[in-house]
């Protein structure tokens, strides 16, 4: 059996490790959303310059906002949106 005092260390060292691996799994996904970015920015100063030219959606415009991982991100943006909202109102 073990004694108190080491049931709280193990405790203490399973929650640290879980911990240290959710940091992980959040720095990748902040890295991630951050280089996603640079699609939107590309496809807005394009949609920019386009206008200041008075001409109509190019083709490599369509491309950008047509992106399945820009879509995939609004998409996921918006479920979480829902789900935050969800919880706000149907507090568990």
């Amino acid at each position: 059996m073990l004694s108190a005092m080491n049931e709280v260390v193990l405790f203490l060292h399973i929650v640290g490790a879980l911990l240290f691996v959710a940091g992980i799994v959040v720095a990748g996904i902040v890295f991630e959303s951050a280089r996603a970015r640079q699609r939107p920015k590309q496809a807005r100063l394009l949609a920019t310059e386009l206008a200041e030219r008075g001409e109509g959606v190019s083709p490599e415009l369509r491309a950008l906002l047509d992106d399945r991982a820009s879509r995939l991100a609004n998409q996921a943006s918006a479920v979480l949106v829902v789900a935050v909202l969800a919880l706000m109102v149907f507090k568990p």
